[in-house]
Order: C-alpha cells, then structure tokens, then sequence
C-alpha cells in the first residue's frame, strides 16, 4: 500500500485529497519538485529541497516547512513505502484552501 503525506499526516493513497477549493486548482498557486532514488535513497535531496523552498519565496508561498522539516518528510515517507529502490517522490506544496470560493 503506497502511504503519501498530506496536511501533517501519513495518509493510504486512496485518502490523499486535494480539496476542490484549494488554490493550486482554482488558479495553479502551488510548487513542485520531482527527485528520483537510487537504491532507496533520494540523489541530490538538498538541491532538491533548495529548489522546491526558492521557488516557494518566489510565488510568495508561506511555506510552514524548513528545509530540514522537509528533508526529514520526505525519508518518513520513504520509511513507510518499504521496498522502492527505484523511484520518483513528487512534492507538491499548495497555496491551501481559500474561502473566497464557492
């Protein structure tokens, strides 16, 4: 069972939900990185990491995370996704829900 992080909790992936009125669906506000592992282990994690956090400062995302909080998210996950020696762990940071929206 693949176990993603979402809002502060590891949640199966058939609970991970963006909401509807989340701002990177009602007008693209949000970041990502994509990093790929080498036998289990995320290359260049803290590039990766600098990057998803200078990009965050560009939009004007108050991202909540420091790089080490996110650094320490993402081998928890891999911790709880057992037995990928080869993957892609996608970061996806939102601009949250708004409550101007219907």
């Amino acid at each position: 069972m693949t176990v993603y992080y979402v809002d502060g909790a590891f949640v199966p992936a058939h609970e991970a939900m963006i909401p509807v009125d989340d701002l990177a669906i009602l007008r693209g506000i949000g970041i990502c990185d994509i990093m790929r592992t080498f036998h289990g282990r995320p290359f260049f994690v803290d590039a990766h990491i600098d990057r998803l956090m200078d990009s965050g400062i560009k939009i004007g995302l108050n991202l909540p995370w420091t790089a080490k909080n996110i650094k320490q998210i993402v081998f928890q996950t891999l911790e709880k996704n057992p037995g990928l020696d080869e993957a892609n762990i996608r970061i996806v940071i939102t601009g949250g829900s708004s409550p101007d929206f219907l």
